[in-house]
């Protein structure tokens, strides 16, 4: 197998920092080049949140636009060194953003990290990990945090 391109998707915490030696491993072996991507959801699609009385196109391109800014510090501390990175902001669902991405940029592999613990914030992300897993166009391979 060739694993031409690279689909990294990440919330940007150190936790999801798991995945980078593989990555780092795959790059080498394949000379692969990598994408990195962070999802920001709509907040119009969670209406049901008590949100401020801003109109929500507004926060939603303040969201993006803080969130492209992050990004592209994360990529640079975490992957600079490497060739042939891009990062990405894409609004929208999170697992369906990925999935879409992977098919648009014909990714060969997507490499995600899955945040071990508990409660909601582990069930919504396993969820969204499960998802993409399920339906990517391509292998998926998942990278647990050590505890």
């Amino acid at each position: 197998m060739h694993f031409k391109t690279i689909l990294f998707p990440t919330d940007m915490s150190k936790r999801s920092e798991a995945p980078l030696p593989y990555i780092m491993d795959l790059v080498r072996r394949h000379r692969s080049r990598v994408i990195v991507i962070h999802v920001v959801e709509n907040l119009d699609e969670l209406s049901h949140l008590n949100i401020p009385e801003r109109p929500l196109e507004e926060l939603n391109r303040e969201r993006m636009t803080i969130a492209r800014k992050k990004l592209k510090e994360f990529t640079i501390r975490n992957l600079g060194k490497l060739p042939g990175v891009s990062q990405e902001v894409i609004r929208g669902i999170p697992y369906r953003a990925i999935v879409e991405t992977a098919r648009k940029k014909k990714a060969s592999i997507i490499v995600m990290g899955v945040h071990g613990g508990g409660g909601l914030e582990s069930f919504l992300i396993g969820s969204n990990v499960l998802r993409v897993v399920r339906t990517a166009p391509c292998p998926v391979l998942t990278v647990r945090e050590k505890p």
